[in-house]
């Protein structure tokens, strides 16, 4: 997104010395539609279900226009013509960045609850860096935590940022060296990297949206524009190909949906769009060239870059405040604040240091950049590294709070036991709570991230009877044989069948007496790998083929219910409400609601259990004994977010965990 940094890049250019082409409004009219569909589609109005593809339009817009500043530099070795590119880059990039990061943190400080601070935290501390993609990439997605705290949206920037640390010196050697091969090469860069974009979209979908090789390709797309010489083409020829471009762009944007796996083969469409319209009006001002050259979009073009970095942060913000969804007024005034703020931005921030109107030295620059990219950065690391600063809140809302997961000793043991390699759960090395003799009976508890929510409930029900717990889990791995995971794309989760085999390994090794196996069944399709057949009988075939494979003489497994899951998270939106006067009923629903909604897993587990042999237990049991279930109680959460119970809430369902110690079967 750092593209929308390189505003009146040829102007710049000609002012340097260098031959520049003719400044052309319509390419700032095309960037003012890429931001359009950007912000309208986090805003999530209706209709710009594809908005993301404006990213793509920056990348292969920003590609053409850097390649075009750097041939036309004037510095006569390339060493110079390097400082001047990056100098250009940092007084164009950092100082709107710095600021907008500054301001988060301040208003983060304020608003976030501590697990929020925490993530922020860790964008804050990489957004100067320029490795706001790795942040992103480490939340698990797009959709992850992270994106959900303000900064989430600067991954674009670093992709753009760390793809300009390489590629301009290697133009300039092959301009140098290869001058007749120069375009033969990035043509060749190009589809190695496209090609690996489609090979990752398949299999490593979150890295493959956050890595700057697998989206190196848009941006040399744009460098080969720069590159190929002008052509003289029928009238009619470029009026009908920008219109065809334009329309496959703004179809995109109306037609794409965020499940689709991307980049990929669909970022072909707006990408070569783009290019269509960036060559089309090159040499003829086509009716597409002349709307896009409108006044008001050019001015939202000169201003998309802080448009950019400011609607995320204000939007969350609103988001976050709110908890339950925003009214279209409320989101129209977020949006004009939005194009105020830019403005401002663009006016005083932006324009001032751009123009050596302030910093005018390259010394003052760069003490500058230097001297605000380490607050920011260390302020981000003070965050990332904290509690979360529960104590900024009055003692009744850090009882809303649940058990923080971020606490620095709790976030240790968490990690070390959901991190536990295959080779160690093998060897049975695995987290153990309580003491075992030789020869007596010991629990072990088998799932994802919703078993660990259930230890202090486990072990609530295991050590009365002198049972040791060990803990086998991972986060997004259900205790399920011969399945993966499709929301992790076609080949799944790859940890998952790795860990499952070594549970197995584990439960033959530690021989418990009892398993129980836990995990958020509800949470996605599931798919068996040798039918590549799809639904919930093949949840039920998966859980046969896993009992089947842990189960011995002397030996109860049990499969533990879903919990309900809750409209908004828990803590936060109790929270939220306290801080905001309104009432807290938002985060109810009913007892046949969530039993409903379980009921296709639910049903599943229970017809197993009629055979004998599994045991059930059900935690909807006493959370959902009234018509409605409950989500705190004594004025405490009950669960941390939406479907993972706190250690309150763990203690508070222990006894619905009595069914898989009695003596028979109770299903």
């Amino acid at each position: 997104m750092a593209a929308v940094g390189v505003v009146n890049a040829h102007r710049a250019a000609a002012g340097a010395g260098g031959v520049a082409p003719a400044y052309r409004p319509d390419i700032d009219g095309l960037r003012a539609l890429a931001v359009l569909a950007v912000i309208l589609f986090h805003a999530q109005v209706p209709g710009f279900s594809g908005g993301f593809v404006g990213v793509d339009v920056f990348f292969v817009i920003s590609g053409y226009l850097i390649t075009q500043l750097l041939l036309v530099s004037h510095a006569d070795t390339q060493p110079r013509r390097l400082a001047e590119f990056y100098l250009r880059r940092a007084r164009r990039i950092l100082p709107a960045l710095l600021v907008v990061c500054l301001v988060t943190f301040l208003v983060s400080l304020w608003l976030l609850l501590p697990e929020s601070l925490v993530y922020l935290g860790k964008h804050l501390a990489a957004a100067p860096l320029l490795l706001s993609n790795l942040a992103a990439w480490s939340d698990g997605g797009y959709f992850g935590p992270g994106q959900t705290v303000a900064l989430g949206h600067l991954w674009s920037v670093a992709v753009e940022e760390q793809f300009y640390l390489v590629y301009p010196l290697l133009l300039l050697l092959l301009v140098r060296y290869l001058p007749a091969r120069r375009a033969a090469a990035l043509a060749v860069l190009a589809v190695a990297s496209l090609l690996l974009c489609l090979w990752a979209a398949r299999y490593r979908p979150a890295v493959n949206y956050f890595a700057a090789p697998t989206r190196a390709w848009e941006l040399l797309l744009g460098a080969l524009l720069a590159l190929r010489g002008s052509r003289v083409r029928a009238a009619w020829v470029e009026e009908s190909g920008a219109f065809l471009c334009l329309a496959v762009l703004i179809g995109v944007a109306f037609v794409y949906d965020p499940g689709l796996p991307y980049p990929g083969a669909y970022t072909l469409a707006p990408c070569l769009a783009t290019a269509g319209l960036i060559e089309s009006g090159r040499l003829r001002r086509t009716w597409v060239a002349h709307v896009l050259a409108w006044r008001p979009l050019v001015f939202l073009g000169l201003i998309s870059y802080s448009l950019y970095l400011w609607h995320q942060p204000l939007l969350q913000w609103l988001n976050y405040w709110h908890v339950t969804p925003v009214s279209p007024a409320l989101r129209a005034l977020a949006l004009a604040a939005t194009g105020l703020l830019a403005t401002l931005s663009w006016r005083y921030i932006e324009q001032p240091v751009r123009r050596r109107r302030i910093l005018r030295s390259v010394h003052g620059l760069v003490l500058a950049a230097v001297a605000g990219s380490a607050l920011v950065c260390l302020s981000g690391v003070a965050l990332w590294r904290s509690d979360g600063f529960p104590q900024r809140f009055a003692a009744s809302t850090r009882s809303l709070l649940g058990d923080s997961w971020v606490d620095p000793g709790r976030l240790r043991e968490v990690t070390d036991c959901l991190e536990k390699s295959a080779a160690a759960i093998r060897a049975g090395a695995v987290c153990q709570y309580g003491l075992r003799p030789p020869g007596a009976p010991a629990v072990l508890l088998w799932g994802d991230s919703h078993a660990l929510a259930l230890l202090p409930g486990v072990i609530d029900v295991s050590a009365p009877r002198g049972r040791a717990v060990y803990l086998v889990a991972t986060s997004s791995c259900r205790p399920l044989l011969d399945v993966i995971n499709l929301a992790a794309g076609p080949a799944g989760n790859p940890k998952c069948a790795p860990f499952n085999a070594a549970a197995v390994a584990a439960v033959a090794r530690l021989a418990p007496t009892e398993v129980l196996l836990v995990g958020y069944w509800a949470g996605d399709r599931l798919r068996q790998r040798d039918t590549g057949e799809e639904g919930v009988g093949e949840f039920g075939r998966a859980l046969r083929n896993t009992v089947s494979a842990i189960t011995s003489p002397g030996r109860a497994v049990c499969v533990v219910l879903d919990v309900p899951l809750l409209p908004y998270a828990v803590s936060y939106g109790l929270a939220m409400a306290q801080r905001r006067g309104i009432a807290d009923d938002f985060l109810a629903i009913s007892r046949g609601e969530a039993y409903a909604a379980a009921a296709p897993w639910d049903t599943q587990i229970r017809s197993l259990a009629r055979t004998g042999v599994v045991r059930v237990a059900d935690p909807k049991g006493p959370l959902c004994s009234g018509t409605a279930c409950l989500y705190k109680l004594k004025g405490r959460a009950l669960y941390n977010d939406r479907n993972h119970l706190s250690e309150f809430g763990a203690h508070y369902v222990a006894p619905a965990l009595e069914p898989c110690f009695a003596a028979a079967a109770a299903p």
